[in-house]
């Protein structure tokens, strides 16, 4: 498998997982960790599109991000430091533009950050190993294993 095709993995794994947690834990945090049962499909669904719209964008920077850092030949546990932060940058950019909607005026928007914060954090860490097992490839062995992909 290419590093490339394994940056698109690590990125869409890290993504989907801080999405899953993030709908969770926003959702409980929401219905009074679930004792409001009537509503927690509605802040779960909500709360999940919501959070694929705002962070769509963010999962292509990221991704642009760890490809950048690869290249630049940081490795190992620099090199997931370097993406962690990123990401953490990028979450917490993301939810500033959030804030600004006319929706989190009625939420309680430092908890929900504290949620994205934390979501975005286990999502990272959930390719702790993959991440830094990435390493530069020499252009030879990157195009041969795209032939061979």
């Amino acid at each position: 498998m290419s590093n490339t095709s394994s940056s698109v993995r690590i990125v869409a794994i890290s993504w989907f997982s801080a999405l899953v947690m993030n709908t969770l834990f926003g959702t409980a945090l929401m219905t009074s960790f679930f004792t409001d049962a009537e509503m927690v499909g509605e802040y779960a669904l909500l709360g999940f599109v919501f959070a694929i719209l705002f962070t769509s964008p963010l999962a292509a920077i990221l991704f642009m991000c760890l490809r950048i850092f690869v290249r630049m030949e940081i490795v190992g546990r620099q090199l997931f430091i370097c993406y962690f932060l990123a990401g953490m940058l990028l979450t917490a950019a993301t939810f500033v533009i959030f804030s600004f909607t006319v929706f989190a005026s009625f939420l309680p928007i430092w908890s929900l950050f504290l949620v994205a914060a934390t979501s975005g954090s286990l999502g990272m860490l959930v390719e702790y190993r993959a991440v830094v097992q990435l390493s530069k490839q020499d252009d030879r062995s990157t195009i041969q294993n795209f032939l061979n992909d």
